[in-house]
């Protein structure tokens, strides 16, 4: 791999931030990475919209387009080269929960503990794990504030006088989706108080570097898909129904709340239900789960869990539970899902953990189940259930789950007798995948508290004037030459490099060993900072179909590119990771 040995100037991702892409996105839409929160004011720059984009009803079809061939790029002298070192970090794979709403980071391998912040009421990290927006304050009127990983840097974000509440980051971390309602907000766990708080909400997106709020939607529950491309949410109740709300639909629309179409809907009867509620994407982006409310039937208030295809709306049942169920936890792999229920309407007049309960569903496998109006067919099979369950989360590598247990509980306790109907702090249990309970982890857990896990931080290798970032744990290869870094790991490389190429190059001039001659491109992508993002997929004949994206950043009179390549059947399940790895990586420090 040729590459340019001259002093390169640094990016700064506050000038990525400063204002929107100029063009529309097309299949694989990245954006800059959100500022560090212990930044300062991003620089005022003409405030513009994020970039348009239709929902799509049907699969993509339109062939991608190629750049004209460029010239290979050119070699300047050479100069010593020197191995890149890699120091890992402190930080592991850690899990985010409340103890007394205060946020607690609690590092799995090792058992330490970090306060991030108090007065915290939900929370949501990037999908880099770099940053976490929290919502804090009173139940009257919380706000939205970001905070680094280790709690550096809080800052309030939003000033709106509503409350705020269910975050989702788009993957690319430049926008932030919630709930905002005026008055009291509190977590709603119920039929009624669901009914009740959607009613009166909105959907809001921030674009975070600009600070620009926007209301997408009346309804609640967004959910950025993983592509960054759509929002998910639910819109609100359009009748009274008893005690709670009926007739509603999920909808989907793009990052601008435009080109939206109903993807599921109640409308309060037998066959359709109550209401529809709580989407969660499947990790490639392809498929869409909700929960249903169905009602009281046979002395219980049942719902089902559905999926269908996030371009046609063809979502049918893989599960039925009974209460209120919160959004589906969908392993990394997408072929499992988390369900966990909350029993508020227990016929047997139980209380506290002694109604939660969490099963874990695995799709495509048919069976059916037993409903009061008969047999209910679903895709899927049951692979365990975890009575008193209040929670779940998947490790971001999809090798375990925690699950929030009462303090106190044990393996092999009776799920039959009523022992934890306390509503007081739990305990965080490791299961393996397969719902095995494995070992305890934490206590002092809030009661219901929301869950995150986060992979270590990304580790950062520095070389002459370039920068890489990559999953700890990555192997990094003997360089061919100075300002040039390759890693590797599960499966997946990265390289960054500099060139004597225009920005707007084919990706394979830039990484002729990575990205296949011939390969389909996606459409280029330009970035605020003036970097072109470009995914591609083509056939290594060494490695078989893969896919990924090259980041052309402008550094002085060169080109500064980054890579990330993968099988082409994992690339759905990476394109996030690899767009926040992608952002933080190029232009490193000058050398003069």
């Amino acid at each position: 791999m040729r590459h340019l040995q001259r002093a390169i100037l640094p990016l700064t991702l506050a000038a990525l931030l400063a204002a929107c892409a100029p063009a529309a996105p097309a299949a694989d839409v990245p954006s800059p990475a959100p500022p560090s929160p212990v930044a300062a004011t991003p620089t005022a720059l003409p405030p513009t919209a994020a970039p348009t984009e239709a929902a799509p009803t049907a699969a993509p079809t339109a062939a991608p387009t190629e750049a004209a061939p460029t010239a290979a790029p050119t070699e300047a002298a050479p100069t010593a080269a020197a191995l890149p070192t890699v120091e890992p970090g402190s930080v592991g794979a850690e899990i985010l929960f409340l103890r007394g709403n205060t946020l607690i980071a609690f590092d799995v391998a090792s058992g330490a503990e970090q306060q991030i912040a108090d007065q915290v009421r939900d929370f949501a990290a990037s999908a880099d794990a770099a940053t976490i927006a929290l919502v804090r304050g009173t139940i009257g009127s919380p706000e939205i504030w970001l905070a680094a990983r280790d709690g550096s840097g809080l800052r309030q974000i939003t000033s709106n006088g509503r409350g705020e509440l269910g975050l989702s980051w788009a993957p690319d971390g430049m926008s932030l989706a919630f709930t905002s309602v005026a008055g009291e907000v509190a977590r709603p766990l119920d039929y009624a108080s669901w009914s009740s708080w959607c009613a009166g909400a909105e959907v809001h997106v921030l674009d975070v570097g600009i600070g620009a709020e926007r209301a997408i939607g009346a309804g609640c529950d967004p959910a950025f898909a993983p592509d960054g491309r759509r929002i998910a949410f639910a819109s609100p109740p359009t009748a009274a129904e008893g005690n709670g709300g009926a007739g509603n639909a999920i909808r989907l629309v793009n990052r601008q709340g435009a080109n939206g179409w109903s993807f599921a809907t109640a409308d309060g009867g037998a066959e359709q239900g109550l209401l529809v509620y709580a989407p969660a994407w499947a990790p490639d982006a392809a498929r869409l789960a909700f929960q249903r409310f169905i009602g009281y039937r046979a002395l219980v208030d049942l719902n089902t869990t559905d999926l269908g295809d996030a371009f046609k709306g063809d979502a049918a049942p893989v599960g039925a539970a009974a209460g209120w169920l919160l959004p589906p936890a969908f392993a990394p792999d997408g072929r499992t899902v988390a369900v966990t229920a909350h029993n508020f309407s227990d016929a047997r007049g139980l209380a506290g953990y002694d109604i939660w309960d969490t099963r874990l569903l695995r799709l495509g496998q048919p069976s059916s189940l037993a409903m009061p109006d008969g047999a209910l067919a679903v895709d899927a099979t049951e692979l365990a259930r975890a009575p008193r369950a209040a929670g779940a989360v998947w490790a971001p590598d999809g090798s375990a789950l925690a699950l929030l247990m009462p303090e106190g509980w044990e393996p092999g306790a009776d799920p039959n007798q009523p022992a934890f109907e306390q509503e007081g702090p739990g305990a965080l249990w490791r299961y393996a995948p397969d719902g095995t309970p494995d070992a305890l982890l934490v206590g002092g857990v809030d009661y219901a508290s929301p869950l995150a896990w986060l992979p270590p931080p990304p580790d950062m290798i520095e070389d002459v004037g370039v920068r890489l970032a990559i999953p700890r744990g990555w192997g990094v290869r003997e360089p061919q030459g100075p300002g040039e870094v390759t890693a590797d790991g599960g499966g997946a490389t990265m390289a960054v490099a500099g060139f004597n190429l225009p920005g707007d190059a084919e990706p394979a001039a830039f990484f002729p060993a990575l990205v296949p001659a011939g390969a389909e491109l996606g459409e280029p992508v330009v970035l605020p900072d003036g970097s072109i993002y470009r995914s591609f997929r083509g056939t290594d004949p060494a490695a078989g179909e893969v896919a990924g994206a090259v980041r052309a950043a402008p550094s002085g009179e060169a080109t500064v590119a980054v890579v990330y390549r993968t099988a082409a059947a994992r690339w759905p399940l990476e394109r996030a990771r690899a767009i926040a790895l992608l952002a933080a990586s190029g232009p490193g420090p000058s050398v003069q």
